[in-house]
């Protein structure tokens, strides 16, 4: 494990202002969005993906300690401790433990934040007695995923076996990303969040693989950033700043298009997301940009972490 020091390699004035124009835009679009991050069946977990990716977010930024970010989040720390005090989510999570990813992860990065709900601490530990979710059959990257939240939250007194479990993922496997499909490339982005500590202070990618990850990040940089794949490309973004790499002509220009694609009403597009329909329903702009607008906000926050030095 090693240490990243805090970075000194800032852009322009103008583009923190943008920067910090753009989370702004993006938090206040999310807040007036809130209700649409509620599940409309809680006792379908497929149904619990926006609101467990709301609570990642709101937990990180939190985490960020920067005053402004968590001044603005305020609205949707209440709004994420009210939903999940409701004791019927608790009972679908308490009932479908081998739905802990959807039910549980959430709860777990309102843990990292601070917060405790009784509820949800007796419905871990009733799970726990059956070895949930630990007998759960995953995808190297998503047992990294679930290690790490565990971990964060307090859950696991040893940090996850970094190199063991790196080695068997994509990102420890692919040198070449040529031939790498969509799904492949979230698998190397959300590898490096855990490895990173979201762009923590702490760094558990081993030494020797630095430059080589690199070199698979800035070429699937170019390409999705190219494609105004927004989605993709924010949270390469929030690699690139996590392994020190934000004060390259690379980062520069994809971060600046990145910036620039940001919707004036706060909404980030997401790769299927139209532009042909300038008006679009509410629900559309949601389901289509929700996702990328939190990647987003991501993206800003780790940023003003590691190179404004504002608190």
């Amino acid at each position: 494990m090693s240490k990243i020091e805090p970075q000194n390699n800032s852009l322009s004035d103008d583009f923190n202002r943008e920067l910090r124009a753009c989370v702004t835009r993006g938090l206040n679009w999310t807040i007036e969005n809130l209700p649409m991050f509620v599940p409309e069946n809680v006792a379908n977990p497929e149904n619990m993906k926006e609101i467990t990716e709301l609570a990642l977010m709101y937990s990180f930024i939190n985490q960020w300690n920067d005053s402004r970010l968590k001044l603005q989040t305020i609205p949707i720390e209440e709004f994420l401790m009210d939903f999940f005090d409701d004791p019927l989510i608790v009972q679908c999570a308490r009932k479908m433990p081998n739905h802990f990813d959807h039910y549980f992860i959430a709860y777990m990065t309102l843990r990292m934040a601070g917060h405790r709900l009784e509820k949800y601490e007796k419905a871990l530990k009733s799970i726990q007695k059956y070895n949930y979710p630990n007998c759960s059959e995953k995808i190297p990257y998503r047992t990294l995923e679930l290690q790490y939240m565990q971990w964060k939250a307090g859950l696991m007194k040893e940090p996850p076996d970094w190199q063991s479990i790196y080695s068997s993922t994509t990102l420890g496997l692919c040198p070449n990303p040529v031939f790498l499909s969509e799904w492949e490339v979230y698998s190397i982005t959300h590898t490096l969040f855990y490895l990173t500590d979201f762009c923590g202070l702490t760094m558990n990618l081993p030494r020797d693989k630095n430059q080589d990850v690199i070199k698979v990040l800035e070429s699937l940089l170019i390409y999705y950033w190219k494609k105004a794949d927004w989605d993709i490309t924010g949270e390469l973004l929030i690699n690139m700043v996590a392994l020190g790499r934000s004060n390259t002509s690379l980062f520069k220009t994809a971060a600046l298009e990145f910036l620039r694609a940001w919707r004036l009403d706060g909404a980030l597009p997401g790769p299927h997301f139209s532009l042909s329909n300038e008006v679009p329903d509410p629900k559309n702009l949601f389901e289509n940009c929700y996702h990328t607008t939190l990647i987003g906000i991501l993206f800003c926050g780790s940023y003003i972490r590691r190179n404004i030095n504002t608190n």
